[in-house]
C-alpha cells in the first residue's frame, strides 16, 4: 500500500510544478518536475500509477479521498480546482513517468486555465505514455434536482473506486488485439461494479495486482469470457458474474503455481457465503481439468468452466500473434486444452461480429 505522505508528497510537488508554469520561473519549473518525478515513482506501488479525480471538491487518489493536513491542503484544492475546471475525470501519472512528459502536461494545463478555452478547444495531441486523463462527460452526468438527495461520501467513494480500477485493468490490455478497446471497457466496467458490491470482493484484485502480466491475463480472460456468453445466450444479468469468475480463474496461480486449481478454490471459498464466490471457486478448481470441461466427454452442467476455458485458450492464441479470422482453425487444430466444437463455434461467432 502507498502511504499518505507519499501521495500528499506526489499532490504538493505536482501542484508546484503547475505554480511555476504559471509563474514563468523556467528555473522553479526544471526543478519542480524533477521532484514531482521522483515522488511520482516512490509512489507507484503495486498499481505503478498515481490516478486523481475530483468529486465534490474533494482530491481523490488511486481511488479514495486524499488525506488531508494543513501542509497538502492547498494543493489538493487546487488540483481539485484545475480538474473541474478544465473537465477531467481523472489525470494519471505512471511511475515511470519522463520529466519532459510532466512538463508537457504542466504547461498545457496552466496555458487552459490561463486562457480559459473550453474544454473542446483544448490541445489534444498524447503527452506521452506515461500522463493519461479522460474528459469528464457532462452530459452524462445527472442534473441535481431541488431537494434531491445529496450523494453520501461511500457514493463518491464507490464511483472513483471503480474508474479507478477500470483505468488499471485496461491500461495493460493489448491494443492490438481483436477486441476494441470500447468494447473491453464496457466488460470490464460491469465486471468492476460486480466486485464493488460484493463484501471483500476487491481483495483477490489485491492478490492478482502482485504480478502485472498475471493480472493482464486475466483481464483478458474475463472479456472474452463475457463475449462468448453473450453469443452463446446467456441473459444479461449474468454476464457479470461470469466475468468476475472469469477475472479470478488464475487466482491460484498467485497462491501456490504447482497446485493453481485447489488452491484458488480454497481461498476464494473462504471469502463468504455469497453465491459469487462459490461460482468463482468453482471456476477456479475446474476449468483447467479435461475430465470436466474439455472435449465432447465434459460434463454439461460445467459451461461457465468451459467458457472461461475457451477465453484462456483464445487469449493465448490471441498472445501468439494470432488474427481473429486464424483463431478458430487454431483451436479446431487442437491449440491450448480440448475443447468442444460447440464452443470452438460460439468463439468464431464471436471474433468475426467483433471484425
Amino acid at each position: 500500500m502507498v502511504g499518505a505522505r507519499q501521495l500528499q508528497r506526489c499532490v504538493t510537488t505536482l501542484w508546484s510544478l503547475l505554480s511555476a508554469c504559471r509563474a514563468d520561473d523556467a528555473a522553479a519549473v526544471t526543478a519542480a518536475a524533477a521532484e514531482a518525478r521522483v515522488a511520482l515513482d516512490a509512489a507507484g506501488g503495486q498499481l505503478r500509477a498515481l490516478h486523481l479525480a475530483e468529486s465534490g471538491g474533494v482530491l481523490h487518489a488511486n481511488g479514495m479521498p486524499l488525506p488531508m493536513d494543513v501542509g497538502v491542503f492547498g494543493a489538493a484544492q487546487g488540483l481539485a480546482t484545475m480538474l473541474r475546471d478544465l473537465q477531467l475525470d481523472y489525470i494519471c501519472f505512471d511511475a515511470g513517468v519522463e520529466v519532459d512528459e510532466l512538463l508537457a502536461w504542466a504547461a498545457r494545463c496552466a496555458a487552459a486555465q490561463r486562457c480559459g478555452r473550453p474544454p473542446a478547444q483544448r490541445e489534444s495531441a498524447p503527452l506521452g505514455p506515461g500522463v493519461h486523463d479522460g474528459a469528464r462527460r457532462i452530459a452524462d452526468e445527472p442534473s441535481r434536482a431541488v431537494r434531491r438527495r445529496q450523494h453520501g461520501l461511500a457514493d463518491t467513494d464507490s464511483r472513483l473506486r471503480s474508474v479507478f480500477l477500470q483505468f488499471h485493468l485496461m491500461h495493460d490490455l493489448a491494443q492490438a488485439g481483436p477486441i476494441p478497446p470500447s468494447v473491453a471497457k464496457v466488460v470490464v466496467q460491469a465486471v468492476v461494479d460486480r466486485l464493488l458490491v460484493v463484501p471483500g470482493g476487491l481483495e483477490p484484485l489485491v492478490l492478482l495486482q502482485r504480478d502485472p502480466v498475471l493480472l493482464r491475463r486475466s483481464t483478458e480472460i474475463a472479456v472474452l469470457a463475457v463475449l462468448f456468453a453473450r453469443v452463446a445466450g446467456w441473459p444479461d444479468d449474468r454476464l457479470a458474474d461470469l466475468g468476475g469468475a472469469a477475472l479470478l480463474c488464475e487466482l491460484g496461480s498467485a497462491l501456490d503455481a504447482t497446485r493453481p486449481g485447489p488452491a484458488g478454490f480454497g481461498w476464494l471459498l473462504q471469502r463468504g457465503t455469497d453465491d459469487f464466490w462459490l461460482r468463482c471457486a468453482l471456476v477456479a478448481r475446474w476449468w483447467r481439468d479435461d475430465q470436466v470441461v474439455g472435449g465432447r466427454d465434459g460434463m454439461a452442467g460445467a459451461v461457465g468452466a468451459a467458457l472461461v476455458r475457451l477465453a484462456a485458450v483464445t487469449a493465448a492464441c490471441i498472445a501468439d500473434g494470432a488474427t481473429a479470422a486464424s483463431i478458430g482453425a487454431r483451436l479446431r487444430a487442437g491449440a491450448g486444452r480440448p475443447l468442444a466444437d460447440e464452443l470452438i463455434d460460439v468463439a468464431e461467432a464471436a471474433l468475426s461480429a467483433l471484425a
